[in-house]
């Protein structure tokens, strides 16, 4: 599958007369050319071609160096995490060996020959699940993969056991790297290492590594630990020995790295394959952009399985020889982050980043600490605000009253730094790190990304957003007027005297699809050809879905999407579709339409108009079916609100219009 989506790739390029070499991209090869050193303390400009490569580099230049801090407090250096990464790799090429023993295919799908002694190669192209739990395994475990030549696949914590299953069966994972959790009671997957390799069985993993918290017992009593286990079925251990530089992978631009999943318009998350170039060409971007060093400390409390935690966040500061402390908690505890970004007997924190809802969160936090009159903690917490030297948000539109409240009570100079990127592509805009920060804008293309945009016509795709106007909501301009037509024949939204379509006075370009082309953008989605080759013009630009202008001085600014079926929650991206597919298992359901709305905290939160069975009207409300949803999916992705109606409208071809439902709901329409 893997050398096919490569070839689908080259061939796009070449339909837009650019080289079809996969492994040197035109756009990467003029863009970075060699690996760069790691320099100063200073920021310096750098480059380098592969992922997996420069993060080996990394932890050889700078053993010493603490690379994570875990959520115990326990700080591991780059040296000791590679050193654990060569024992995983180690490990996982063993569970190689052990099926080519058994005679079956090779982690990779190929017919392999038994009794073939493991080798680097040995795991190259093989999908590989890590359990996406925050701390210095985590970071072990995708070095490890990498070293193998293999392809992580990030699984959220957070997810049900039948989200996972999706996952792992679609991606074809056949090694699974547990990690396991602060606490046992918190292990999405079982609640025992028999449920475990139960379920892995199941859904068609083969084998099993576990690892063991890094820096917290010796090698023995680890290796004993694990080889107790290896009896009940398969799983491996592993333990800590000198790095064997002969089996460590390179790994070349064009090789596939990472699966990442997000949701789609057709209801399954679909898996987005990068390249460690294509992740070489994100890292190197925001490293640049935003002054990325190896003196940078980032609180991350982001989740690992989204291109801003895994990406923006670990693999940046990985690349560059920074330091990132996990915060570890399941959901962002504010209180936590401020008493940490205050503590003065630890290393300050640079950076921290966090999609809106978190900023919101931190503000109440923070207004609680005046509250209680606790007016030593609360300067303390404003002036290490003030003291980051990097505060990003993105995920979702970060609302123009938030930002400007983190000014006013944290008393920092600048608003928090808004980027737009997507799980497709990376980063693709940023306000700068110096210069205008435009509140309500996501700034100008990074360097080597090329945007434009592209009207679709007057169908459906062209969506609207509820809050354009509604600036004490989400703080768009407020010379943006709302039309309820757009997304209909009348694709203009109301301005004011002189302002042009899209209702702003200085755009430039749009309202339009945008569409994005450069180094950092996937190499495709998960056997899904069809859909990849749907997603991209024949020049090679990605149709992001998102609609766009661009206003004065080459800044952009996010409309909303163009479809309504995505909806962004808290930084996450959630489908209505599949939310709709699982509420549908309900047995007092009939039937089931899920759109967001907007909301302070969240940016949008989901509203699910619900019709139950007749037999089953008098049994079931509201309540009973928002415990329901929690429990059967992730929390993010469960309905915040149910609005139950006798039968839900449809058009004379038996569709749900969301958009006139939607409107129903805002304007307590619907009954």
């Amino acid at each position: 599958m893997l050398p096919a989506m490569l070839a689908a790739t080259a061939r796009r390029l070449a339909s837009s007369g650019a080289s079809t070499t996969v492994r040197a991209r035109p756009n990467l090869a003029r863009w970075v050319s060699s690996h760069g050193s790691l320099g100063a303390d200073s920021p310096a400009r750098c480059s380098f071609d592969s992922l997996g490569e420069r993060l080996a580099d990394v932890a050889t230049e700078r053993p010493a160096h603490v690379a994570v801090v875990s959520p115990r407090g326990v700080e591991v250096t780059y040296g000791t995490l590679l050193a654990h990464a060569d024992a995983l790799a180690d490990s996982m090429r063993a569970t190689f060996a052990t099926m080519r023993d058994d005679g079956r295919e090779s982690a990779a799908g190929d017919e392999v020959m038994a009794h073939e002694p493991p080798t680097a190669d040995a795991l190259r192209g093989a999908r590989v699940a890590i359990s996406a739990i925050p701390g210095p395994e985590f970071d072990v475990a995708m070095k490890a993969t990498w070293m193998c030549g293999a392809i992580a696949v990030p699984i959220a914590r957070n997810h049900t056991k039948a989200e996972t299953t999706h996952v792992l069966r679609d991606s074809g994972a056949s090694v699974f790297v547990h990690i396991p959790e602060q606490r046992d009671d918190d292990d999405p997957v079982a609640s025992s290492m028999e449920e475990t390799f139960d379920f892995l069985t199941s859904v068609g993993v083969r084998r099993m590594v576990s690892v063991a918290r890094v820096g917290e017992c010796d090698g023995a009593a680890r290796g004993g630990e694990l080889s107790r286990l290896a009896g009940v079925r398969g799983a491996v251990a592993f333990d800590e020995g000198p790095i064997d530089e002969g089996t460590m992978r390179v790994n070349a631009p064009g090789d596939g790295a990472l699966i990442i999943y997000t949701s789609g318009t057709t209801g399954s998350p679909k898996g987005a394959l990068h390249t460690h170039g294509s992740l070489a060409a994100q890292c190197t971007a925001l490293m640049n952009a935003w002054d990325w060093s190896h003196s940078d400390r980032m609180y991350h409390a982001l989740p690992l399985h989204h291109i801003h935690g895994l990406v923006n966040g670990w693999a940046c500061a990985a690349a560059t020889g920074a330091t990132v402390e996990f915060a570890g908690d399941l959901s962002f505890a504010p209180r936590a982050a401020w008493a940490r970004l205050r503590d003065t007997n630890r290393a300050p924190v640079t950076v921290f980043m966090g999609v809106p809802t978190m900023y919101v969160m931190m503000l109440r936090a923070l207004e609680g600490l005046k509250k209680r009159r606790n007016r030593a903690d609360a300067m303390a917490s404003a002036a290490a605000a003030r003291s980051l030297r990097l505060t990003v948000s993105g995920s979702a539109s970060l609302p123009t009253p938030v930002a400007r409240a983190w000014m006013t009570e944290t008393g920092a100079d600048v608003v928090p730094l808004e980027r737009y990127g997507m799980t497709e592509i990376g980063m693709a805009l940023s306000n700068p790190l110096r210069g205008e920060r435009r509140a309500g804008t996501v700034g100008t293309p990074l360097p080597g990304v090329e945007v434009r945009t592209e009207r679709v016509g007057h169908d459906e795709r062209i969506g609207y957003d509820e809050r354009i106007g509604h600036d004490e909501r989400v703080g768009y301009d407020e010379r943006v007027g709302y039309d309820e037509q757009v997304g209909s024949d009348a694709t203009a939204a109301v301005g004011g005297a002189g302002a042009n379509e899209a209702g702003f006075e200085d755009v430039e370009e749009g309202p339009a699809e945008l569409l994005v082309r450069g180094p950092g953008v996937f190499v495709g989605y998960w056997n899904k050809p069809d859909v990849t080759a749907s997603s991209f013009t024949p020049d090679g630009f990605f149709r992001t879905g998102d609609t766009a202008v661009r206003e004065r001085g080459g800044y952009w600014r996010i409309l909303g999407r163009t479809s309504v079926d995505i909806i962004k929650t808290g930084g996450f991206k959630v489908s209505a579709l599949e939310t709709e597919a699982k509420l549908l298992e309900h047995p007092a359901i009939a039937e089931v339409a899920v759109f967001g709305v907007p909301d302070d905290a969240y940016g949008e939160i989901s509203v699910a108009v619900t019709a139950l069975k007749e037999e089953e009207e008098e049994g079931a409300d509201t309540s009973e079916l928002a415990r329901w949803a929690r429990r059967n999916m992730a929390e993010y992705k469960a309905p915040r609100v149910f609005q139950l109606v006798r039968k839900i409208p449809r058009n004379a071809m038996g569709k749900v219009n969301k958009k006139e439902l939607r409107h129903m709901y805002l304007h307590g329409g619907l009954q």
